[in-house]
């Protein structure tokens, strides 16, 4: 932590949303929280069995406006709305950002965490991806009573959540799962 490390960079698929994230000096890498999500909402958003994450404040982002806008904004997403940058409210209080032209899934944010957003990890550059340690859900695996058995729980790293953290009961903790 004592270094500071490259930016990650990273975009949707059209290109027309891209961010970098900083990681200045006394910011952990890589982030100390990765981790993947088999709930079902985060099944629908993406299409794919497991959703991963990773997790970082708004403030070490940069939302590069599109390329036709050579200006950055910094933090929030909403400095992204003049792009194609759009936001969904899945939930009470909780939100997934995708870019409204190409239809990829950028991130997920709750009001309940102000000072975190999850990034999806599938949408960081692939130089960047290089790197392993952004690929391995050290911060645990959430919703893992959705498994699907020889093919999703076979995932290592982190700790594995019946639900989510909240609710704290651990999957080894419930027989049957």
């Amino acid at each position: 932590m004592s270094e500071v490390h490259n930016p990650i960079t990273g975009r949707c698929l059209c290109e027309e949303v891209r961010y970098t994230v900083s990681f200045p000096l006394g910011t952990e890498y890589p982030p100390d929280v990765t981790h993947t999500c088999q709930c079902t909402q985060c099944r629908k958003n993406t299409g794919a069995l497991v959703a991963h994450f990773i997790t970082v404040a708004p403030s070490q982002i940069t939302w590069a406006l599109p390329r036709s806008h050579p200006v950055s904004a910094s933090g929030s997403p909403e400095a992204a709305v003049t792009s194609t940058f759009r936001e969904y409210a899945s939930s009470t209080g909780c939100y997934r950002g995708f870019c409204e032209q190409c239809g990829t899934t950028l991130l997920w944010r709750t009001d309940r965490k102000p000072k975190e957003l999850e990034i999806m990890t599938g949408t960081i550059d692939e130089d960047c991806l290089m790197e392993k340690e952004l690929c391995i859900p050290t911060g645990g695996q959430f919703w893992c009573k959705n498994f699907i058995r020889g093919v999703t729980d076979a995932i290592p790293g982190g700790e594995k959540w019946v639900e989510g953290t909240a609710l704290g009961q651990k999957l080894e903790s419930l027989q049957g799962i």
